[in-house]
C-alpha cells in the first residue's frame, strides 16, 4: 500500500477510537485516522472524504451503526466498513450485511485483535473489486472500440487455425462471405472449399504460423453466382492461429483486364 492508510473512526467513546486506533496501528504503521464522535463531525468527514476505510460502532447516542452504514455505502459504495461494536445481535450483523458491511467485530476483549485482520481482508477485497471494475471497463471500452472500428472496414476478417477451421468471423461485410457465416464457423476450408483451392488456403495458413510473418496471396471466389477477387494478408496471431484479412479487388482486377484488352498483346 503507497501512503498512510486512512481510516474513518465513527464512535463517540473516545476509548474505544483509541483503541482501534492502536490495533489497526500494529497493521498499519502508516495509519492517519479521521475521528468522529457526533453527527456534526460525521456529516463534515462524509462531506470530505478522502478516506478508505471505515470503522463504526453499532451504539451510538446521536444515531445507529445501520444508518450511518447505509449514509456510508450510498456516498462511497466502494469503501470497506467494518462495524466494531459491544453492541449488536446475530439479526443485526446479518441486516447490516444485507446493507453492504464488510465484516463485524466484537470490542471483548478476546476478539479485538481481529480488528487488524478484518481490515486487512475487506481493504484486499476492495482492491479486488476495483481491479475487477477497472478490468471490465477496459474491456467494454475495448469492444466498444473494435465494433467502431468493424464498422468502418469493409474487409473480410476471419480467425483460422492450423488446421484452416474457422474459429471466428469478424462482423464485417458479410456480403462477401463464401457462405453465411453459421455454416462457416467451426468447419474447416476442406469442408468449405474444393480440395485444390483448400489446399492453397491451408497452405498459407501454415506459412504464417510456421515462419512467423504475414503471408500475401490474391484468389478467386464465386459468390452469389458472381467471380470475385480478393488480396488477402494472413498473419500469426496465437501460437495455433492467424487473422486473414481480405480485400475485394475485383473492381481493379476487371479494369486491369480491360486495360490489358484494349492495349492488346
Amino acid at each position: 500500500m503507497t501512503g498512510a492508510l486512512r481510516v474513518l473512526i465513527v464512535d463517540d467513546n473516545p476509548d474505544d477510537r483509541a483503541i482501534a486506533a492502536r490495533e489497526l496501528g500494529g497493521e498499519f504503521p502508516d495509519i492517519r485516522t479521521i475521528e468522529v464522535a457526533d453527527a456534526t463531525t460525521f456529516e463534515a468527514a462524509v462531506e470530505r472524504g478522502g478516506f478508505e476505510l471505515v470503522i463504526t460502532e453499532f451504539r451510538l447516542a446521536w444515531s445507529d451503526g445501520l444508518a450511518v452504514l447505509r449514509e456510508l455505502k450510498y456516498r462511497y459504495p466502494e469503501i470497506p466498513v467494518i462495524m466494531f461494536t459491544g453492541a449488536g445481535s446475530e439479526e443485526i450483523a446479518v441486516e447490516a450485511m444485507r446493507v453492504g458491511l464488510d465484516d463485524y467485530v466484537l470490542k471483548s476483549p478476546e476478539h479485538v485483535v481481529g480488528l487488524p485482520v478484518a481490515a486487512a481482508a475487506v481493504l484486499e477485497r476492495a482492491r479486488d473489486r476495483r481491479a475487477r471494475r477497472q478490468a471490465e471497463e477496459a474491456l467494454r471500452s475495448s469492444e466498444a472500440h473494435l465494433r467502431a472500428l468493424f464498422a468502418s472496414m469493409s474487409d473480410v476478417i476471419l480467425v483460422l487455425d492450423r488446421d484452416g477451421r474457422y474459429l471466428e468471423i469478424g462482423p464485417t461485410s458479410p456480403e462477401l462471405l463464401f457462405r453465411p457465416p453459421e455454416e462457416m464457423l467451426g468447419k474447416t476450408m476442406h469442408e468449405l472449399f474444393a480440395p485444390e483451392q483448400a489446399d492453397a488456403f491451408l497452405e498459407a495458413v501454415r506459412r504464417a504460423l510456421d515462419t512467423r510473418s504475414t503471408v500475401e496471396i490474391e484468389y478467386m471466389l464465386q459468390i452469389r453466382g458472381e467471380d470475385m477477387r480478393f488480396a488477402a494478408s494472413i498473419s500469426p496471431m496465437l501460437e495455433d492461429s492467424v487473422v486473414w484479412v481480405a480485400r475485394d479487388i475485383t473492381e481493379r482486377k476487371q479494369a486491369e483486364d480491360a486495360a490489358r484488352s484494349r492495349d492488346g498483346p
